[in-house]
Parts: structure tokens; sequence; C-alpha cells
């Protein structure tokens, strides 16, 4: 009995022993499994901070040592870190450290739909899994011992109640009990890791490298213009070939000279006009940096991951080639390409200053013009390129002969203009004549050719007083004019010839009077009768135009007609002439002829010559009671073209007459070249017939070759009876002039007609 009792205790004991062991086995593994888990959240913490450390010195350095070193550090976590990066690289969030079977599932679960990368790490086989796992198997023997004392003293019970149901827990959780060693494969984490993290500095990288290679200069200033990044082309731009970043980083952005001086003052003005850190992008003004090189600089305001203003990105662009290409481009569009001298436009730009200088500060400068007379000549027999070589080498010698600080243009054809800068009247007009003696002294070479030429000049100065760019140009040409009629190389002065042009003086405002009396139907025609001179009867009329003045007075052709050739008018009073001409012809007697004064400029023109033929047509009538009479100074404007015209006048049924005959150079020419119908002799031979033998003898020459060329005689300016009687006696076959009858209103002539006859005495 006291054996069972003993037993018994014995059995007991054994099994409180058991429990006893079991509590201290299972309290020891939960204490280990504590403080493992303390010590190594510390220590995550601890290697998480260096983790951040490592990939901020990364991805700044770009540094592929500094990847090792951080890839090396991550191998000694010892638990689940989780890391959240941007698509910059820059850390978001970090998860908390924690001991677990199931890496992925912590990751998954604890991290943000923000990150844009996600690296993560379980402990590996010197972390807590160990730790834990042993005080596991502790637990689990310690059970195993339990059940097996527990199957002896309490058998069936404690297998039913306690065994049985603890076995199968285990059966159904032990994929759940810890392992030895690391759930998560630790070396491929450590590749995606250095995967990601290079991919991450690569484009960065890439990044720096695509700025560094770009052409543009770009430039990071901070808040206070410092220089803190810089590309290649900025070092070379600003620093030259071989100096380097280092030359420029921490300098002042004002220090790089005008064009730094320009993009702070385009930062300022910014800022007065918008938010600091929102304005758009500024450009400064094409700025050369070097005779060889212009920039233009584009400024954008820079922000800081917070928001706030952290500088400028300044862009520098190389427009030297487009400096170049603009510079060429108005280097054409003020220069001549013939002469490479300024041209019309520059003058006019010039000449324009030079009103503006004397009109508001007194100063008196003065206009020369310079005319080359006979390159039409050298044109036609030699050739344009001839004519051409011969300009250069005028413009060469003016070049030679001026100071620097005088102005030389080419303003035409065979026209050159000076602007002689702060220089009166007087030396400009001893300059002038100097100028000529040395222009004309010598004869020019061209090709095979010597070539003299003569050159004449007209001034006229530019002082306070003077009205217009326009008056003062339209002055020194008249002097240009009045020295080509005087003929030979000579200087004219306006100031010298202004009392002696009277009226003409006055271009301008007859130039305004002629306007207004075309719009408003003022121009007048008169006509003076031409007459056979063998009975006086009336052969033709010629028709003049009269300008009625709005004082009630008549303009002669002698008051407006430099105005109306001068400003292009003249052709449009040709054809109002011809309308008036068609209007009154049926209204009088068919044997009248009515005769017509063409312009050089209408004679010269092929559409003026086709719209007199389509204005014949239309009218309808017998082209042979019309005559056109064209002077020899017109027709030999353009000898050929002219000739041309005729013929086509001619053929149309129209009787030509050459008018002003023997004042010309080359009158024989013109009689063999033109279709001449009626020779009109000039009336410089005629009014002083009766007293010259001279004249007289001329005059009988003229009449002579006309008849041998089968042409008739009109004599004009005929001034008494003695003179119609020995033009009648030459054989002049028609008479006209003031003794005759002088010109009047073309409807009083219409009205006299039915007579046929004038009744000279």
């Amino acid at each position: 009995m006291y054996e069972r009792i003993a037993s018994s205790i014995a059995s007991r004991t054994t099994v409180l022993y058991s429990v006893l062991a079991l509590v201290a086995f299972v309290f020891s593994a939960v204490v280990a499994i504590y403080f493992s888990r303390i010590q190594l959240e510390v220590q995550a913490v601890e290697y998480f901070l260096q983790f951040e450390d490592a990939i901020a010195i990364a991805a700044d350095t770009s540094n592929d040592g500094e990847l090792e070193k951080l890839l090396g550090s991550i191998s000694r976590y010892p638990t689940v870190v989780g890391v959240e990066l941007d698509h910059r690289g820059d850390l978001l969030h970090w998860l908390k450290p924690v001991v677990t079977s199931s890496c992925d599932n912590v990751l998954y679960h604890n991290v943000h739909n923000r990150a844009d990368l996600v690296l993560g790490v379980c402990l590996d086989e010197q972390g807590v899994y160990r730790t834990a796992g042993f005080a596991a198997l502790v637990l689990f023997i310690g059970l195993a011992g339990l059940m097996a004392i527990g199957n002896r003293i309490l058998n069936g019970w404690l297998n039913q109640w306690l065994t049985l149901p603890l076995q199968a827990w285990l059966r159904r959780h032990r994929s759940l009990l810890p392992k030895t060693g690391a759930t998560n494969d630790f070396k491929a984490f450590v590749q995606g890791s250095m995967h990601a993290l290079s991919l991450t500095v690569r484009q960065k990288q890439l990044a720096e490298r695509t700025i560094d290679t770009l052409d543009q200069a770009i430039l990071l200033t901070d808040e206070s213009y410092l220089i803190r990044r810089c590309n290649p082309a900025a070092v070379r731009l600003f620093a030259g070939d071989s100096a380097s970043a280092k030359d420029l980083l921490g300098r002042d952005i004002r220090s790089l000279g005008r064009i730094g001086e320009s993009l702070v003052e385009l930062i300022l003005e910014a800022v007065r006009r918008y938010d600091r850190l929102n304005f758009p992008p500024l450009h400064t003004d094409l700025v050369r940096l070097t005779p060889k090189m212009a920039v233009r600089g584009w400024l954008s305001p820079l922000k800081s991951d917070s928001g706030d203003a952290a500088g400028f990105v300044v862009t520098f662009l190389d427009l030297t080639e487009y400096f170049n290409v603009n510079q060429e481009l108005q280097r054409v569009a003020n220069m001549d390409v013939l002469t490479d001298i300024p041209n019309r436009r520059a003058f006019e730009v010039e000449l324009a200053l030079a009103f503006e200088s004397a009109t508001s500060d007194g100063e008196a400068h003065t206009l020369m013009l310079l005319d080359i007379d006979g390159l039409k000549i050298v044109n036609d027999t030699l050739g344009h390129a001839t004519g051409d070589d011969m300009l250069r080498k005028i413009a060469l010698r003016l070049r030679h002969a001026l100071d620097d600080y005088h102005f030389l243009a080419r303003i035409g054809g065979d026209e050159f203009a000076i602007i002689l800068r702060n220089t009166a009247i007087k030396p400009a007009t001893r300059l002038a004549h100097r100028l000529l003696r040395k222009l004309n002294e010598t004869s020019y070479r061209v090709g095979k050719h010597d070539i003299q030429m003569t050159l004449r000049m007209g001034l006229r100065e530019v002082n306070q007083h003077t009205i217009s760019t326009s008056d003062v140009l339209a002055e020194a040409d008249f002097a240009t004019s009045s020295a080509h009629e005087q003929g030979g190389a000579r200087v004219v002065v306006f100031e010298d010839i202004m009392s002696k042009r009277d009226i003409k003086r006055n271009i301008f405002d007859w130039r305004n009077h002629l306007d207004s009396a075309i719009e408003r139907g003022k121009v007048q025609i008169y006509c003076q009768p031409i007459v056979h001179s063998s009975d006086a009867r009336t052969h033709s009329l010629e028709l003049l135009a009269r300008m009625l003045m709005d004082n009630g007075s008549l303009a002669t052709p002698v008051n407006f007609i430099d105005a109306a050739e001068r400003f292009g008018h003249v052709r449009r009073l040709d054809m109002l002439m011809l309308e008036q001409l068609l209007t009154v012809i049926d209204q009088l007697p068919l044997g009248y002829q009515l005769n017509l004064n063409l312009s050089g400029e209408t004679v010269s023109s092929p559409v003026s010559i086709a719209h007199i033929i389509q204005k014949l047509q239309k009218w309808g009538g017998n082209p042979e009671r019309i005559c056109f009479e064209v002077t020899e100074s017109s027709a030999v404007r353009n000898l050929a073209l002219a000739s041309q015209h005729l013929h086509r006048l001619k053929d149309a049924g129209c009787t030509i007459a050459l008018d002003d005959f023997g004042v010309g150079l080359s009158s024989l020419q013109h009689l063999r070249t033109l279709p001449i119908d009626i020779l009109k002799i000039d009336g410089a031979f005629v009014q002083n017939i009766d007293h010259s033998v001279r004249d007289r003898s001329l005059v009988e020459a003229m009449v002579s070759l006309a008849q041998s060329l089968e042409m008739e005689v009109a004599a004009e300016f005929v001034s008494s009876k003695a003179s119609m009687e020995i033009l009648t006696e030459m054989g002049v076959n028609y008479l006209q002039g003031d003794f005759i009858a002088k010109a009047g209103p073309l409807e009083a002539w219409r009205q006299r007609a039915e007579t046929q006859r004038l009744g000279i005495e």
C-alpha cells in the first residue's frame, strides 16, 4: 500500500516537475523571443538610417562604388525593411521593422500606393528566426515530454483530452511554425535592389550627360545669382576652351558681363511683374559677347521639392549664325550690289539724319548729286558689262577722294549722291570743283577701251531753313539738271540759280496744280493753225495744253511741263489730250488735220502706244487726219524703241512729224531711222530768217535735205510776211507762228473753220 502511495506521490511529483519544467521552457522561449525582437528592432532602425544615408549618397554622387557600399550594408540588415522611393529616387516612406515569417505579406500590406519603387528585405540566417526556432524547438520537446508523462500517469484521459488535440493542432499549423534560415532569398533581393538603384542612378546620369552634350550653355544659379551648376558648353562660352567647371562655379552671374547684367535686370523686372516663382520663360535681347559671337539668354525660375524658390535656370542660345545672316541681310538691303557702296535706301536714312541735325541743332550740311553723262552710250555700244565696270571704277574713285565722315551712295542708274557732313555750301563748292577735276582729269580704262566720261554736279545746302528732305533732294536735282543743260563738266549750286529759274523753282507747286487740274477737268485745249504756204489755207491745227489756274489765268506748258516730266504726269497728260482730240475731230471739216505732241515717255512706252492704237480703232475714223509730233530730244532717249513705236503708229495710218528739227546732235541719224512724213524746222532757225543769212542758208539746206528724202517741210515761229515769202520760195510746205495766228481755244477755231481761209494780207 505504501509502495502504491509512494509510487503515486512519485508519479505526481514527476508530473509536477514536468509541468514546472514545461513552464520554465515556455517562459525562457517567450523571453528569448521578446528580447531578440526588441534588440532587432533597435538594430533595424539604426541600419535603416544608414540605408537612407547610403541611398542619398549614391543618388547624389552617381558613383558605382557608393552603390557597392550601399548594397554591402543592406546585407547586414537583420529584419524586414521596407523603403518607398519616388521617380527621382528620393525617399518617401519606410516601414517599421517587424519579425515575421512572411516578408512579402508585410510589404504588400504596408506600402503606400504613391511609391514608384519598393525595396524590402527579411532577416537572414543570422537573425531572429534562428532564435525563435530554437525557442520553438524547446517548447516542442517540452510538450512532447509532457505528453509522454501524461500518457503514463493520466493514460487515456490525457491522451483523449490533451495529446490527441495537441497533435492535431500541430499537424494543422506545422507549416506556420518558424523555420531556421531565411524565408526569402536574400541574394535575389540584393540583385533586385542593385538593379533598381542602378536604374535610378543611370536615369540621373543620362539626364546629366544629355545636358552636358547640349550645344546650348546651361547655368543653374541660387537665389543670390551664384552659379551652382554648369554644363561644358557654358564653360566654353564664358571661361574658354581650356577652362573647367570650377572656373565658373560660385561666381556671380553678373560677372559674365553684359549678358549677365541683362539677366539680373530681367529677373528683377519679372519679380516686379509676376510672382517670384511663377513667371513665364523670359529672354534677353541679342547680346554680342565677342566680335564673332552673339547670344540670347532664356530664364526660368527653379523650385525646390518643398515648393520654395531655389534659384534660376538659364539657357544661352548661340545665335551667331543668325546674327551674321541678319547683318548680311541688313548690309545687302542697304548696299548697292554693283558698286559696294550704300544704296538709295541707306541714303534716304542718312539724309533724314542730316535734316534732323540741321533743323534741331543748327548744323549745316551739303547734299551733292553727281550725274554721269554718256553712260547710256557706253551701255548701248560696248555692252552693259562695260557700263557696270565703268560705274565700279567711278565709285572707287569717289571713295578714295572723299573723307570717311562724308557719305557716298548710288541712288540711280548713273547717279551718285554725296552728303558732306558738317560742311556749309561754300567749302562744299570748293570741294566739288576739286572732286570734279580729279574725276575728269584721266580717262577710265575699261577692258581695251579708254573712256572719257563727263560728270556734272548739283549742290544744295541742308540747313535750319530747309523745309523737308524731299525739297532739298528736288532742289539738288534741279541744280544737276541745270548743269546738264549748260553742258560740259560743271558744278551748279542751287542757291546761285534760284533767281534764274523763276516759276521752275516752284516745281512742287506746279505738280500740285497739275494734279488738281487733271482731276478737276481744268486742262483746256488750245490750238494753233498750220497753213499751206501757197495760199494760207488752214491745213491742220496743233493741239496745245493750257491749265486754268484758280485765279482765272492760264498756264502754258512752259510753266508746268518740267513738273509733268519730273513727276511722271506727262503720259497721263498725253492720254488726256488724245481723248480731247478724238472728241472734237469729227466736229471739224474733213480737210482739217489735228496735230498732237507726244512726249518721250509716251513714245518709249509700249503700253502707251498700244493704248493709242486701241483708242484709234475704237474711234473708227480716218487716221490720216491725225498727225503725231515727236521731238528729236524725245526720240533720242531710246532711238530703236521710238522707231519701232512710231512705225506702229504710221502703219495704223497716222502721219508722223519730227518737231524741233535742227537742235539735236544726231539729226541725220534720226532722219534715216524714224518713219518721218513731215520735217518741222525749229523756230530758232526761222524767226530771224529775214535778217540772218546764216539762218537762211541752214534752213535752205534742211529743206533741200527733206525734199531729197521725199518729206514735206513745215516751219514754225514765222514772225513776219517777209519770212513767209522767203520760206515759201525755198519750198517749205507749211507755215506756223504767232504772225499767222496765235493759239486760241479749240472751240473758237471750230466755229471759224467754215471760212477755210484766214484772210492774211
